[in-house]
């Protein structure tokens, strides 16, 4: 049986139904969810019953897995592969975090400000394949946001100025922004800033999109980032339900 695809909206998110990512996808079934990714952006796979191998294994079929910044900075001991990036308020023992817990400060915190995951990477992300293993009682929505929008809905002049151009992309500036600036030399050495042009060019369908969110690149340009804002369709996902994906 072939999986099918429910828009949620025209041109961005859909859901995917009659898919089981425990077995491996007919080539044919693979190749729709690569297209609806290029179409959608934001793809819903619900209730996915996954071991951790089952979901690298789902994962590799859009290219090489990248190792979580855990490891770069030096830390070791870890809860999951290095593979997987913990999005959790637990110690590799299971122990819940401290309030004050510095991987709270620099990590979860952090996760609340709109982002493009991996930006600060080089070569950036190209998915994230997100997994709800646990989820809390109340709140821990996710909102995803089309930059494909916000730039359609630029000036052109504005449009021709930033082409070309290029941004640091940094996840100490963008924890300096939540107050954290406690980083050793091994980290901020880690950290480096790398630099990625700020628009970049989809193939299929043939689009273009701002690349990250951050206000920072913004704050010299003639449209203030709160147009981005405005014109940026934004999704507020439905509530998570266990093992979605």
């Amino acid at each position: 049986m072939s999986i099918k695809i429910y828009p949620v909206t025209e041109t961005f998110a859909a859901e995917i139904g009659d898919s089981d990512l425990s077995h491996p996808l007919s080539d044919a079934d693979m190749q729709m969810v690569r297209e609806a990714f290029a179409r959608y952006v934001v793809l819903i796979f619900p209730s996915q019953n996954l071991t951790v191998e089952q979901h690298l294994a789902f994962a590799a079929n859009f290219g090489p897995l990248e190792r979580t910044i855990e490891i770069a900075i030096g830390r070791t001991r870890l809860r999951t592969p290095p593979e997987i990036a913990d999005v959790a308020n637990l110690n590799f023992d299971g122990s819940v975090w401290r309030e004050d817990a510095r991987r709270r400060q620099y990590g979860m915190l952090g996760n609340r400000l709109w982002h493009t995951d991996s930006s600060f990477k080089a070569p950036s992300g190209y998915a994230s394949l997100l997994y709800s293993r646990s989820i809390p009682p109340v709140g821990g929505h996710t909102e995803f946001a089309d930059l494909r929008a916000a730039w359609d809905a630029l000036p052109e002049a504005t449009k021709q100025r930033v082409r070309g151009l290029v941004a640091d992309h940094s996840l100490i500036y963008s924890r300096a922004r939540i107050g954290f600036t406690n980083y050793s030399e091994t980290e901020k050495k880690a950290l480096t800033p790398v630099a990625h042009p700020m628009v970049r060019r989809q193939i299929q369908p043939a689009r273009c999109h701002r690349f990250g969110w951050n206000d920072g690149p913004l704050s010299t340009l003639p449209v203030a980032p709160a147009t981005f804002r405005t014109h940026c369709e934004t999704l507020p996902m439905p509530a998570w339900n266990h093992i979605d994906m």
